[in-house]
Order: C-alpha cells, then sequence, then structure tokens
C-alpha cells in the first residue's frame, strides 16, 4: 500500500505564504489601519474603537492559493454606532481606502470593502465594517451590508474553532488541504468558511495525513448527502453552502468530492507511490 503523507506534508509546506508575502502582506494590513485611522479622526460622529483579523489569518488555516494570490479579512469596529445606514458607512470606508490606493481602486462588495495591491504582491485585505452595541460582555457586533445590519461575531467562530481544534492539531491541515483542493477546481467550490466548519465537524484523525484526508472526504461527502446544509457556528448562523445549494453546482460539487475521493481510495490501495503522488496531484494542483 503506497504511502503519500510525506506529499502532503511537502504539499503543506508549498501551501505556506512565503516570507516576502507574508511580510508584505503585514505592511498592507499596517497600512490598511493608519489610513482608516487619519480618516476618521477627523470625523467625530465615527468612532472607530478597534481592528481585528478575522477569518483564516486569525485561525492558522491560511494558504497559497493557485495563482499565488493570497487574501484576509481585517475588520473595523465603530463604538457608538454611527447615525447612518450602513450603505453609507460602507461608503465612508471606501472613501478612507481610495486614498491610499496604488494601481488599483477599492472595490465595494456587499459585505466589505476590498484593497487589491500591484499584480506582483497579488494581495487583498477585505475591510468588513461593523458597529459594537456594548464596549464589554456580550458586545454583539453588527456588520455593514448593502442593505442592512447583519449580526456577525468573528470572535464565536474563532472560539468555535479553538475548541473542534483542541487536542487535533492535524486539523489545521486538513482544512488547509481542503482549501487547496477546492482553490484548485475549475467549478464553484465552497468558500474556505464552509471548508473550515465541514472539516471541523466531520474530521477522522490518522497518523498519516494522506489518509486522514481522505476519511475527512469521506464523512463529509456522508454527511452532504443525506442533508446539503452547512450552519455557520455562530452568528449570524446562515447557510454556508446557500450559493450552491442546487441545480449545477451542487451537482459539480458532487462530481469533484467523488472524483478525488475515488482516487484517494485508489492511491491508499496501490502499491505503486508514483502512480499514487500522481492520483493526488491531479486534484490537489500544481502546489502538491
Amino acid at each position: 500500500m503506497a504511502n503519500t503523507h510525506k506529499h502532503f506534508l511537502n504539499y503543506r509546506a508549498k501551501l505556506n505564504l512565503s516570507n516576502t508575502t507574508f511580510n508584505s502582506l503585514k505592511t498592507a494590513q499596517s497600512s490598511v489601519q493608519k489610513q482608516l485611522e487619519k480618516y476618521f479622526a477627523s470625523k467625530p460622529n465615527y468612532q472607530v474603537r478597534q481592528f481585528k483579523v478575522q477569518g483564516s489569518k486569525s485561525i492558522n488555516t491560511l494558504i497559497r492559493k493557485q495563482g499565488d494570490t493570497v487574501d484576509i479579512d481585517f475588520g473595523i469596529y465603530f463604538y457608538p454606532k454611527p447615525n447612518v445606514q450602513p450603505a453609507t458607512l460602507i461608503e465612508q470606508v471606501y472613501k478612507a481606502l481610495y486614498g491610499m490606493r496604488h494601481t488599483y481602486a477599492p472595490i465595494r462588495k456587499n459585505k466589505c470593502v476590498r484593497v487589491s495591491y500591484s499584480d506582483t504582491s497579488k494581495i487583498h485585505i477585505d475591510v468588513p465594517i461593523f458597529y459594537l452595541e456594548k464596549l464589554r460582555g456580550e458586545r454583539n457586533p453588527q456588520l455593514a451590508t448593502r442593505d442592512r445590519w447583519v449580526e456577525s461575531d468573528a470572535t464565536e467562530f474563532e472560539n468555535w474553532y479553538k475548541g473542534k481544534r483542541k487536542g487535533n492539531t492535524q486539523l489545521t491541515q486538513i482544512i488547509r488541504y481542503l482549501k487547496g483542493w477546492a482553490d484548485s477546481q475549475s467549478v464553484e467550490m465552497p468558500k474556505g468558511v464552509a471548508m473550515t466548519v465541514l472539516a471541523s465537524k466531520y474530521f477522522c484523525s490518522h497518523e498519516r495525513d494522506d489518509i486522514a484526508f481522505l476519511e475527512t472526504l469521506k464523512a463529509i461527502n456522508d454527511a452532504l448527502k443525506d442533508d446539503f446544509i452547512c450552519l455557520m457556528p455562530a452568528k449570524p448562523y446562515d447557510d454556508l453552502l446557500r450559493k450552491i445549494t442546487v441545480g449545477k453546482k451542487r451537482n459539480d460539487f458532487f462530481e469533484r468530492l467523488k472524483a478525488i475521493i475515488h482516487d484517494g481510495d485508489y492511491a491508499v490501495k496501490i502499491k505503486n507511490e508514483d502512480i499514487a503522488y500522481q492520483k493526488w496531484k491531479i486534484h490537489l494542483g500544481k502546489h502538491f
């Protein structure tokens, strides 16, 4: 039986950001924060209380993508609630970040403002915008979207994930493999947060990463066949698969999932390690 554990360890290393990219990301994040602080310092009706790195960077599941791009979520929090509509608050953050652009203008998205850097660095920083109902205790962050405020608590999600990860150090790597697999596909796949939740719920440990990854894929497939849903385990408790829940997108996802499970089964059973490696590489892309 082929053992491709070492190939997964190599894949793990290749999914890491280079030191240059990591330092560029750190510099970009600092620049965004300074620009926002400068802009809102002269606007007494907008009181910035904090900034917070969210998502994959905060839980160490950040990966280098197929196009060598990297993105992070860097939230800005206001208190008290600005006396404006959420769309207006998004526009204010857009105006603030427009002042620092280099090659590209910021992009207004439904739940954030995106800052994109040059083709050389390939860095995106998404800035979700919140107000806090309280400064202590249950602060109940409210996220600005184009048409309404939405409860959204990054800290609640991080605490949930830490509870799942406790005693399961391998879980972080399985999530990164799943995200790498999704990123290498030519069809729309679940977002990174969905992969994180699915892996955390259906994680199967093993001393070998190739087998742990395969068994986790099987467990996810079995669960989603019965009930195609993945609820966010923190506010706003929404379905993270809602964009691919019906029709062709759902079928495409299951086809990709069944294909990697089929070839993964073959890879762990065949004796030839080179053939096993090639089977995994078909699905995991250039970084594998």
